[in-house]
Formats: C-alpha cells, sequence, structure tokens
C-alpha cells in the first residue's frame, strides 16, 4: 500500500482519518512547535510518524508544518469542529471556544467525566478516576454557558489572573467564616463582580480551584521557591536584575509581562539588542535640531487609548545621552525625553550652570509636573505617576524617592522614614555640554508604590486581616548615575577641546584672510576708479617744441615744453 492510501486509511493506525483520539493527539502534538522543533511533543510525535509511515523528516516536515495547517485542518477538520461546538452552545465563534465547553455542560469533553456529591458533604467531589473540569458535575446545578465562562475567567475580573483569584479565594474564605448579616454581603459581592447564579456555582468553582491548587499549583510553586534564582529570597545575578530576565514567579503572577521586573534593557550586544524591536530614531542630518529624536519607538508611534485616556504620541530624546548642540546660541530652557520606564515624554527644565572638571555645563532636572494630577496619564493624586495600565493592572505608582516632591502630607506621614531624609539622588538629573549636547552627567532614580485604596475587597485579604489602607507602600526605590572621570575629561580636551581650538583657529583664519580680501578689494578698487578717471580726460595730440642749447661739453640737451599739463 501506498504511503499516500495509508495517511488517509481510517483503519490505519495514526492516520490523519483514523478516528482513534490517539491519532489525532499525535498528528495535532507533531504540528505543536511552541519553543521551536526541539520541545519534546513533537520530536516523539515526528518519530512515531516516521516509524509508521516510513516518511523521512523532509517528508514528515512538510505535512505536519505546511500542509495540515494552512489546508487540511482549516479546510477538512476546523469547519467539523466548529460546526459540533456551535450545536453545543451558540456562544461557540471561534476554535478557541471549544475550550469554554468545559466549564459549561459538559459536553464534548473527554469521556464525559462527572463529579459525584455525597450526603456528607457541603462540596462536590470528583471522581477518583475523572479528569478535573469544571461544569461535569450533578445536573440539578445550572451550568455557565461559552460567554459567562469567558466573563467568569477571563474577564476584567477573571479568575485566571492570579491577583483576581486571590480576591475570590479570600473572599471565599469570608463567606464561610462570617455572620449571617456579613455572610449576604460577601454572596451578594461575589455574585456582582463574577456573575454567580447561586450557591452551588460557587462552591463548584472554589472545589475546582482548591483541586488544582493540591495537585498542580503547590508542587509547582515549591519548585520555583526552591530555584536559587527565584523564590522569595532571590539569590539573581545583578545582570539578572538589570536585563532581559524573566523570573519564573514573577511569570506565574503576571503572564502578560513577565518581564516586569527588568530595569533595563540589554543592549550590551547585538545579539541582545536584537532580542527587542527596533526603534527608528533621526541623525540630524538634514535637521540637526532633530538628532537622536524618536520616529517611532520599536515599531509604534503612539501609547494607544486605553493604556491612557487618549492616543499619546511617542517623540522626545532617546536616553543615550545625545542632546541638541549649541544650546547657548538658541537660549534652550527645556526638552523632552521619551522614557522607557515611564512609557511617556518626560519634561526636563533647566535649574542651573556650573563648571565640572573645568568643563562648563548646563543642568537639566526632570520636571516635578511629571508627578502631578493630570487625566491624559489618569493621574489624580499629586506626587505619583500611574503605571497600574502597564502592570497587568497591579496598582503600581512611581514617586521621587522618599516622597520628595509634590507629595502631599496626608500620604507622606503615614509612611515612616520617607520625610526624614532627602539629598539630590532623590531626583533625575541630566548635565549637558551645551555647545555639543554630551551628556557628562547624569542621575536617574525613581520609587515603585502599590496604592492600596480604602475598599471592602482588601478587607477580605486571608493573610493580613487588618491591612492599613489609602496608602502608598514603597516598594523600593532605584539609583543609578553615569559620570565623565579625570580619564573622560583628559580625553575631552584632547580630542573635543583640540576640535573647539581648531574651530576658533579656523574662525581667526577666516576673519584673517576676509580682512587680508578686503584690503586687497580696496586697493584693486582705488587703482580702477584713478584709472577710469584718467581715461576719461580729452584725447588731445601735444605739439612738442625742441630747443637745442650748446653746453660747455658740447652736450646737446632738448627741452620739451607741452602745450598741456598732465600729471
Amino acid at each position: 500500500m501506498s504511503i499516500a492510501k495509508m495517511l488517509f486509511d481510517t483503519e490505519q493506525e495514526y492516520s490523519l482519518v483514523n478516528k482513534d483520539p490517539l491519532s489525532a493527539q499525535i498528528w495535532f502534538n507533531a504540528t505543536y512547535t511552541k519553543g521551536g522543533t526541539s520541545n519534546k511533543y513533537y520530536q516523539s510525535s515526528v518519530g512515531t510518524l516516521q516509524s509508521v509511515f516510513n516518511l523521512t523528516l523532509t517528508q514528515i516536515e512538510m505535512i505536519v508544518l505546511q500542509w495540515l495547517p494552512s489546508s487540511f485542518f482549516p479546510i477538512i477538520v476546523d469547519p467539523v469542529l466548529l460546526a459540533n461546538g456551535q450545536a453545543i452552545d451558540s456562544g461557540v465563534e471561534t476554535l478557541s471556544d471549544l475550550g469554554w465547553l468545559q466549564w459549561s455542560a459538559c459536553k464534548g469533553t473527554a469521556n464525559n467525566q462527572t463529579i459525584s456529591s455525597t450526603s456528607n458533604s457541603p462540596y462536590y467531589m470528583w471522581k477518583s478516576d475523572a479528569i478535573p473540569e469544571f461544569g461535569c458535575y450533578n445536573t440539578s446545578i445550572s451550568p455557565l454557558n461559552v460567554n459567562n465562562s469567558k466573563t467568569l475567567l477571563n474577564g476584567t475580573v477573571g479568575l485566571f489572573r492570579p491577583l483576581d483569584l486571590a480576591v475570590y479565594t479570600a473572599a471565599i474564605f469570608e463567606l464561610n467564616n462570617s455572620t449571617k448579616a456579613k455572610r449576604r454581603i460577601v454572596l451578594e459581592f461575589i455574585e456582582d463582580t463574577w456573575g454567580f447564579d447561586n450557591e452551588d456555582q460557587i462552591d463548584a468553582f472554589n472545589l475546582y480551584f482548591k483541586y488544582s491548587s493540591e495537585f498542580f499549583s503547590v508542587p509547582y510553586l515549591q519548585e520555583l521557591f526552591n530555584n536559587l534564582e527565584t523564590g522569595l529570597f532571590v539569590k539573581k545575578k545583578v545582570n539578572n536584575w538589570l536585563f532581559q530576565f524573566d523570573d519564573p514567579l514573577i511569570g506565574l503572577l503576571l503572564p502578560d509581562d513577565p518581564g516586569i521586573a527588568d530595569l533595563q534593557k540589554n543592549m550590551s550586544t547585538v545579539a541582545d539588542a536584537k532580542k527587542y524591536p527596533p526603534s527608528l530614531l533621526y541623525t540630524g542630518k538634514d535637521d540637526i535640531d532633530q538628532v537622536a529624536h524618536f520616529i517611532n519607538w520599536g515599531g509604534i508611534t503612539e501609547i494607544p487609548y486605553p493604556k491612557y485616556a487618549q492616543n499619546v504620541s511617542i517623540e522626545g530624546f532617546n536616553s543615550w545621552g545625545q542632546f541638541d548642540p549649541f544650546m547657548r546660541q538658541k537660549n534652550t530652557e527645556e526638552f523632552f525625553i521619551w522614557d522607557d520606564n515611564y512609557l511617556r515624554s518626560l519634561k526636563f527644565e533647566k535649574v542651573t550652570e556650573f563648571i565640572m572638571e573645568g568643563i562648563k555645563l548646563w543642568r537639566f532636572q526632570l520636571s516635578n509636573s511629571t508627578h502631578l494630577p493630570d487625566p491624559v496619564y489618569y493621574q489624580t493624586i499629586p506626587g505619583f505617576t500611574n503605571m497600574t495600565s502597564f502592570n497587568s493592572g497591579a496598582p503600581v505608582f512611581y514617586s521621587n524617592p522618599h516622597f520628595n516632591g509634590h507629595v502631599p502630607n496626608y500620604y507622606a506621614d503615614k509612611v515612616i522614614g520617607c520625610q526624614e531624609y532627602a539629598s539630590y539622588r532623590d531626583f533625575v538629573t541630566v548635565d549637558i555640554e551645551p555647545t555639543l549636547g554630551l551628556t557628562f552627567h547624569a542621575n536617574e532614580t525613581l520609587q515603585a508604590n502599590v496604592f492600596l485604596q480604602s475598599k471592602e475587597l482588601y478587607d477580605m485579604t486571608i493573610f493580613y486581616q487588618n491591612v492599613t489602607t489609602d496608602i502608598f507602600y514603597p516598594l523600593m526605590w532605584v539609583y543609578e548615575t553615569a559620570e565623565f572621570d579625570s580619564t573622560n575629561r583628559d580625553q575631552y580636551f584632547s580630542q573635543v577641546g583640540l576640535m573647539k581650538w581648531l574651530m576658533k583657529a579656523s574662525f581667526g583664519f577666516f576673519i584673517f584672510l576676509s580682512c587680508l580680501s578686503f584690503s586687497a578689494c580696496f586697493i584693486l578698487m582705488f587703482y580702477i576708479i584713478k584709472r577710469t578717471k584718467t581715461s576719461s580726460l580729452p584725447n588731445t595730440e601735444p605739439t612738442l617744441q625742441i630747443q637745442e642749447s650748446k653746453l660747455e661739453d658740447n652736450i646737446i640737451f632738448k627741452d620739451i615744453d607741452y602745450d598741456e599739463d598732465y600729471d
């Protein structure tokens, strides 16, 4: 039998049309290339198919990487699956929606495993041989349809997000350990927040997450905590703190942004830099005032709504240290830097002029307006920059270290140790040589805080029953500085200083040539004027009268008399 016939023989094990679930699983895993073709699912499945159908690796790759995903699945398989899913629940619109069926009527799931209830337990117990799928329980409980399942698990407060699940778990704790009056309040809060219809649904979901926690979450967390580079007591290297390090624990808590702890993009090598989307900047070729200004940042030209209250354009200098040259001539008092920590354009204002290492510098400081209320950035409290939109909804706010700036005493006084200390390190400054626009010293610093508002939500926490609210809890403050030292100063004077001297010498030589040229032009002009005057006199022929005189030595002189005198 030819290979082609074997692939489409319904009786052939692992064929494309064999109805055995194992056959479908083998082919699906063969198309699973997340992490590259070196992952174990791909390699195991491809190895099995090669052995059964006597195919070369190239032939297998053509089938599973090209033909199946681009032709066979979307034309033959997917429409049937979609139609079957829509027959079960009209909320199924795409293939990805089929996964939500396991949270609804228990149809379309593996073997329709169910949960049985016992008279001695208020919860619904999983069968020992069942795969835990919510919805596969006593049919007297009203199931959730696909749309309700999406809202519950993946909505604005979806339980698939760890922070929302923690609130839900705390609420369940309160529900089971409260007075009758408070229990009613908590129950209403849970139903209104997550859309449950009754307590049976709440209990079933609680059981599901308890089961998942015991058999999946706890072992995984134990593995993470035992890892030397993560856990509660982190032993990461400095480079892993600073540069693109996806902490596994943070990745678990914030799957949308696992690199949230990165303080700096790692651009130290070409290979590292290529891991990030490229940015485009002006070189200043056509307009020197545009040098080092962003055209786009990581391929985008604006931060879209609703990250901010409106679309915010990406504009300003980059933070690499090159700014406008000839600041003194242009009387520059302020400029803007696009900052990838704040994810906005930051205004810097000139505060002073001074001399460092014999070099005249201008100091610019981050404007206090950065932390003032601004509806565009959802900022309402003076002194705090709202970064919630970029931290998966976590209430993260930036401020100057030690709450320096415009932080109201109402908030600053609640944290011991903040107002008692202040230094120049609490402010972002940059010192620039105004002629060339080069940075000679930079001081970057910020304090990250978490804001807990006065809401009943935070009173339900399991671990801290009386947590203080309406307060900014400082998480950390970071200080980074860079400056020219004596070696850099000598290099500046030997190279840049020499260039300045050459510029001045060139200017002096230009003045000398200008004066010389002016003198030459003046003399030439005088000569031309004189010649012009001479050529304008009457054109007459002079008559000559010659008299001969005989002298003692018999030399004859001829006296010439002109009828007209000439100069």
